[in-house]
């Protein structure tokens, strides 16, 4: 059992038993929603920084730089932007993957 399960159950009398663990459950679960969306929220946050971080020495133009932090919202699926050379275009996906892989680690 979880020391706060534990902690509210022991405080409570066996005929409030039943109540106590209902807000106690009903707690944790809203815990658990507002620790999701805030980490979506830092996520988002964190990989269009990283993706910018990233990709700043990249040879990109000003309309390739704008379509690549437009991609930000997709995170590890973004793309790079369409009519970049081959070379240039598997550059950018690297630096796609490692943002990821930064935030990752940030949020873990």
């Amino acid at each position: 059992m979880a020391p706060l399960t534990t902690a509210v159950m022991g405080s409570v009398s066996s005929n409030h038993a039943g109540i106590a663990s209902a807000i106690n459950n009903a707690a944790s679960r809203v815990a658990g929603v507002l620790a999701l969306a805030t980490r979506g929220g830092l996520a988002l946050l964190l990989f269009g920084q990283a993706l910018a971080a990233r990709s700043a020495a990249l040879p990109l133009t000003a309309d390739a730089r704008c379509a690549l932090q437009a991609q930000a919202a997709q995170l590890g699926a973004a793309q790079a932007p369409a009519g970049l050379p081959a070379d240039l275009r598997g550059t950018v996906q690297q630096a796609i993957r490692l943002a990821f892989v930064d935030t990752f680690r940030v949020l873990m």
